[in-house]
């Protein structure tokens, strides 16, 4: 009986005032429910952006790698490493040699870090691309694993491509 009254005080009585509220609570929520769904599409879409930047970005390495792996150049390495860490989402880069070994190993902004020879490093089973979406301290970034294959399998690109653009949203 409470609750009769209440509902009585708050919606109006006329059958006009009823439908403008019904249709303007409708419109509130299918705003609403419009701007969920946008937001997930648009984040899902920066993601896959992201995913094929950092592919190309590794693809392109890999290919720049070829020459200089099969003649073990390792200057020419170091020195595509470091220009590729130039670009503002990659945070860290690896050129590793088939055995698991890091060849060149640089972080943003060109920070050169000395891996010794005898660390090897866990490699992905298998000889072909992937990205493993990755979570740790707080940072959340894109690993890209791209082999580098040049008659034969030569090496890795290891990618680490942060994903702080899509955590703005």
């Amino acid at each position: 009986m409470i609750f009769q009254a209440w509902m009585r005080a708050l919606l109006p009585r006329r059958m006009f005032q009823q439908l403008l509220l019904l249709t303007s609570t409708c419109l509130l929520l299918v705003i609403g429910l419009y701007s969920v769904y946008v937001f997930f599409e648009r984040s899902a879409a920066i993601q896959r952006n992201l995913e094929t930047q950092a592919t190309a970005l590794a693809r392109n390495l890999a290919l720049s790698a070829q020459r200089p792996l099969i003649f073990g150049d390792l200057d020419v390495l170091a020195g595509l490493v470091k220009l590729a860490t130039d670009f503002p989402e990659v945070s860290e880069l690896r050129i590793i040699d088939s055995e698991g070994r890091v060849l060149s190993h640089y972080r943003q902004g060109g920070k050169e870090i000395f891996d010794p020879l005898s660390v090897r490093l866990a490699l992905p089973q298998t000889i072909q691309v992937s990205i493993v979406d990755e979570r740790l301290k707080g940072q959340h970034r894109l690993v890209v694993w791209y082999p580098v294959i040049g008659g034969n399998f030569l090496g890795w690109i290891r990618l680490d491509y942060s994903t702080a653009r899509l955590e703005k949203l």
